[in-house]
Parts: C-alpha cells; structure tokens; sequence
C-alpha cells in the first residue's frame, strides 16, 4: 500500500528560499523610490499629496521595519549562512524513502511488467518465446493504471484505469493473442478468473460473469440492456450474465474470490455468498461451504445461482479468499473460518484420508501456533492454488502467574506471517519440502 504525503517540493523550497534572501538583501530605500516614482515631474505639489507623501512613508517604513525586524530575528542563521540552509535541505532531500521516490516514478510513469511461460502468449502476445526469464513491458499498458490484472496459464485479463475489461491470450483468442476490450461501460472495479470464466465485480456492486473465450462471448446468449433514454433499450454485444444475491435494504458486494470451480462473494454487512463459476466442473470439494451440497442435490434454477453460507452467519465477515479448491473467511474479530479440499493440509488442518474435504466452514485454530500469553488475532487472509497464508498480530497479554510490574514487553505486538498447504514446491517459504 502507497502511502501518499502531501509535502511541498524540495526545488520549490529551496527556490523560495533563495528568492527571500535576495528581496531581503536588497537596500531598503529602493522599494521607497518605487512608491513615490508616480509624481509628476515640473508641477509643485500640492497639501494633499505631500499629506499623503508623508503618511504613506511613514506607514512603509514602519511596516518594512517590522518586517526586517522579524525576518532577521527569526532567520537570523539563514541570513548569515544562506549556504547551510540550502545543504540541509538536500541532505534531506536524501533522505526520502525509496518507497516514496519508487511510488513518485510509477505515478509518471505507469506500466506492467510480465515474465514466465508464454505458451499460450499470456506474457508477450507479440512474441512466440516460449518462455519469458526476465521481466518485460507491456506494450499495450504502457503509460495506463490498472484498476486490475489477473493472469492464468492460458489467458490473461485487467481493467483499465475506465473500468473497462481487456483480456488477451490463447484462452481467449486462439487467432488474435492481442488485448481486446470485451466488457466495456459497466465501470469495473475489480474481477477474478475461474477454469473458464471472468467475474467481474463494478463500482456500484454489480457482478458480471462471462465466458473467457471470444467464441463462447459471441456466440452466447446475449442480455437485454437498458438506456438511460426513456424507452430504449438494447442487447449486449458479448454474452454475460449479471449475478444477483438477495440483499437488504441498503447492502451491496464490496468483493469477490474465485477458485478453479467455485467464486465467494461478499457483502458489505458482512454476509458470505458462493456460486459455481466454472461451466466444465461443479464444486466438489466442499469449497462452496453448504453442507451437503453436490451436484446431484443442487437446487433447481440456474446452475451458478448464488447460496448464503449459513455457518458464518453469527460473524461478520471482512475479507474472503478462494484457493483452487478451498476457501477462507475473516471476521471482524480476526477469526479465520476454512472449508474445501483438504488434501495438503490448506485449511490448517490435519489431513485425514477418509474425509480429505471439508463442506462447513471450520475455524482455524490460530491460538494453538501460539504458546505462553498471547492473544492473537488473524489480520489478513491469502490464497493459492492449494496454499493458504495468514497474517496474524500476536500481542502479549498478563497470566495469572505474573506480575506487571515486572514486565517489560506486556502489550507489545508481534506481526506474524503463518503458511499452510502443499509445500512440495518450496510456496510455503519454509525451507523445507513439505506439506501442511
């Protein structure tokens, strides 16, 4: 996260600087010859205007005084030493994080840089490397701020800094591997891919899905679209479908997650909704969190309709997360709730071969990675393919064995950052091979 600060520039303060020196250093009696300069040359003047004259000098002179006064007591070093001045404002000038001047170059500068296979074009659709080792620029994005990027194996898919959907790749196009905008006028804010479809959540808390490949967009039903012109209406130009929860009076989705198969939605009164995204396979794994919930029992009506998930009722969530398989869940209180396939252990559990999933929504054992007197709490919640990660503040509270006065660290605060799942890899960041 860029932390923005309102501070003045450094060459503005120091040309400032510079500019009062001089006024400041000039002789007084030169502004004073300035004032008067608009008299008339050979006419005598009259009362009036010596009147004027006088208190006019007077009052310059008491105010160029005062001002003189105040510049030179309060200054005084910057007066004497205009040199100092200028060196400690570039030394401080040094001193700017490099976050700071990193986040002031990409504001000028915006881009996307790629690397990894590039099979099927995902990374350069310009190039036909088969893989990419080092990062490279993305032509089209050159000069834009993404509002979002998300790239899979097979295709790749952002919004524009206008809300606007752009994917390009194999998965979309197996003949025009270039980004094209697809969704467009719906004022996206942020999206997700499934195995074979795009979810795409608007500023206003509408949810789009639609297929990935061009064909399927084209050639699917399309939807009937209202005008802002009384009595005109229209038809999409790619098929989608706009997915609608039954929400309260006034909520509205602030997120969404997807996995391979299955998305979760969340609203803003903190309610948790999931669906089948994926048009090849129904969730199977007890990654929609509703317990006995499988194809064969799924209610009737569309096959991605939308199921609360009752469990998480009695919490109130504020983020969600979606591995490829599994699903994650934060509350307010930094409880973690985890259900879906189990297989390597993602749902910080135990792996039990004779129930390798979990179809209701657990709650991570976070205090038991803990030991003596702490009291944790989940701040944050990520997934991956079959990992899962945590970032957990761990504060050290007062036992019943101990004394206050004695201690020296009681309410100190430790950020921790806790992995689980398939480890084979090295995605843990452990060191070790191995799982959960």
């Amino acid at each position: 996260m860029w932390t923005h600060r309102g501070r003045q520039s450094v060459t503005t303060v120091v040309t400032n600087s510079s500019r009062r020196l001089v006024r400041n250093n000039r002789s007084i009696a030169t502004p004073w010859r300035r004032c008067y300069a608009s008299g008339n040359k050979g006419s005598e003047p009259s009362a009036n205007s010596h009147w004027l004259r006088n208190s006019l000098g007077v009052a310059g002179a008491g105010t160029a005084a005062f001002f003189i006064y105040d510049y030179a007591t309060s200054n005084r070093n910057q007066i004497e030493k205009p040199v100092e001045k200028v060196k400690d404002l570039t030394k401080s000038a040094e001193e700017l994080s490099s976050q700071y001047v990193q986040h002031k170059r990409s504001v000028k500068s915006p881009g996307v840089y790629v690397w990894g296979t590039n099979v099927y074009r995902v990374v350069d659709p310009d190039s036909k490397e088969s893989v990419v080792k080092t990062p490279r620029k993305f032509a089209y994005f050159e000069g834009q701020v993404l509002r979002d990027l998300k790239l899979g194996e097979r295709s790749g898919a952002a919004i524009t800094e206008d809300g606007d959907l752009v994917q390009w790749g194999k998965g979309y196009s197996e003949t025009e591997f270039k980004p094209t905008k697809t969704l467009t006028g719906k004022n996206l804010a942020s999206l997700c891919m499934s195995n074979d479809r795009i979810l795409a959540l608007s500023s206003d808390g509408n949810v789009y899905s639609l297929p990935i490949a061009k064909e399927d967009q084209l050639g699917g039903r399309k939807t009937k679209e209202g005008s802002w012109v009384p009595f005109r209406s229209g038809t999409s130009s790619i098929s989608y479908r706009l997915l609608q929860p039954a929400l309260k009076l006034g909520e509205r989705i602030t997120a969404l997650a997807s996995g391979l198969d299955h998305a979760l939605l969340l609203t803003s009164s903190g309610r948790v909704f999931s669906f089948a995204a994926s048009t090849e396979n129904y969730p199977s794994f007890g990654q929609l969190g509703i317990p006995g919930l499988t194809w064969a029992t799924r209610p009737k009506g569309p096959v991605d309709a939308l199921h609360e998930i009752t469990a998480l009722k009695g919490s109130k969530i504020v983020q969600i997360a979606a591995g490829d398989y599994h699903s994650l869940a934060l509350d307010k209180d930094g409880n973690v709730f985890a259900f879906g396939d189990n297989s390597f252990g993602q749902l910080a559990m135990e792996f039990n071969p004779s129930s390798p999933f979990c179809d209701t929504p657990t709650l991570v054992p976070i205090r038991n990675l803990y030991r003596g007197p702490w009291l944790p709490k989940a701040t944050r919640v990520a997934a991956g393919g079959a990992n899962s990660f945590f970032t957990v503040d761990a504060q050290r509270i007062l036992s019943s064995k101990e004394d206050p006065a004695t201690l020296r660290d009681l309410g100190r605060v430790t950020a921790d950052t806790w992995a689980c799942g398939r480890g084979i890899w090295g995605a843990l960041g452990t060191g070790k091979w191995t799982h959960v």
